[in-house]
């Protein structure tokens, strides 16, 4: 029996004896009225909650699976199942952006076998290696060309070197070594040809100080034997050959070099060229070192 029944027919038994209780009793029924209006609303409310999280959980499932057919499933039960279906989705939409991944890689591969059933890293990593291989073939035709460039100039420009031929399709090593056999060869040949220049020079010199010395010998003998036939020698210029004088003790010093005078032909010839860049001023000044006796 409810209470509400139990009440009422306990109204209609009380007596005069109990109207000193009735007051009370009506103040509690206000106050017990009072808590159930706030449970009755707080009742609601949950209730609403509840439905606004139900229709909240279905139109979730609904919006991933519009075919979802509701069956008075439990909140918790909704609740799992669009964990589940999220998941599903979000595996789904994975495996479609491998896919798609998987075939954007696949055509970046050009020249590199791709084995069947290849992951998005397998396919990463083939493309690095890819990346790897190309950058070490563009690295050993840049070295290819450099050497290549270097060594054919070497070989045109020192045709009697000996230099060997290399083949056109040599690799970057061998272009290397073939490239320091060249300059060695190419400055072997460079430092044989100074020596056999400096030995030349030297025979050249040699052969030029010999031939002056021996003119040296016949001019004295000639003007001895001038000088015993009563010959008397042709009278010569006393500023130049005191010039001639300083020029050979400049020489013997090493104040000028030989070099200077074998580059104009000879001791003669460098005097005359000497002589005649002075005035005739200088040539005869008393103050000039050739025109100063010596002490």
């Amino acid at each position: 029996m409810s209470a509400v029944i139990a009440i009422r027919n306990a109204i209609d038994m009380l007596q005069v004896s109990d109207l000193e209780h009735i007051a009370p009793l009506r103040e509690a029924f206000f106050q017990r009225e009072t808590v159930l209006k706030t449970e009755h609303k707080n009742a609601e409310k949950l209730r609403k909650q509840s439905n606004s999280k139900r229709l909240t959980l279905l139109k979730k499932i609904q919006k991933i699976e519009p075919s979802f057919n509701y069956d008075e499933q439990s909140d918790p039960d909704l609740q799992t199942y669009l964990t589940e279906i999220k998941n599903k989705a979000v595996e789904d939409a994975k495996a479609l952006r491998d896919a798609n991944l998987v075939s954007k890689l696949s055509e970046q591969i050009t020249s590199l076998p791709i084995p069947d059933g290849a992951s998005v890293e397998d396919l990463k990593a083939l493309i690095k290696q890819q990346k790897t291989i190309a950058q070490e073939q563009k690295r050993e035709q840049t070295n290819r060309d450099k050497f290549r460039k270097l060594y054919d100039a070497i070989c045109e420009q020192n045709p009697h070197a000996g230099i060997p031929a290399v083949p056109l399709d040599a690799s970057s090593e061998q272009l290397e070594l073939a490239l320091k056999d060249a300059r060695l060869k190419r400055d072997t040949m460079k430092k044989n040809l100074q020596e056999q220049e400096k030995k030349r020079k030297t025979q050249e010199r040699a052969t030029k100080k010999a031939t002056e010395e021996l003119e040296k010998l016949e001019l004295k003998a000639k003007k001895l034997s001038d000088k015993e036939a009563g010959i008397k020698g042709t009278n010569k210029n006393s500023h130049y050959q005191a010039f001639c004088s300083w020029i050979k003790q400049q020489l013997d010093d090493g104040i000028i070099d030989q070099t200077e005078i074998d580059e104009v032909g000879g001791k003669g010839k460098y005097n005359s060229k000497r002589w005649t860049e002075l005035t005739s001023e200088q040539k005869k000044n008393s103050k000039s070192p050739w025109n100063i006796p010596s002490a």
